[in-house]
């Protein structure tokens, strides 16, 4: 698996990363917020 680093937040998928903060656990953060961070 290649690693790639990038700049832009083209691309992600925010209710996944919804998902993972919820699973990791990191705490309920909701899509919204995490774009606001991002």
């Amino acid at each position: 698996m290649a690693i790639t680093f990038s700049h832009s937040t083209d691309g992600i998928d925010w209710l996944e990363l919804e998902a993972l903060y919820r699973a990791a656990p990191l705490g309920n953060k909701s899509a919204e917020s995490l774009k606001t961070v991002f």
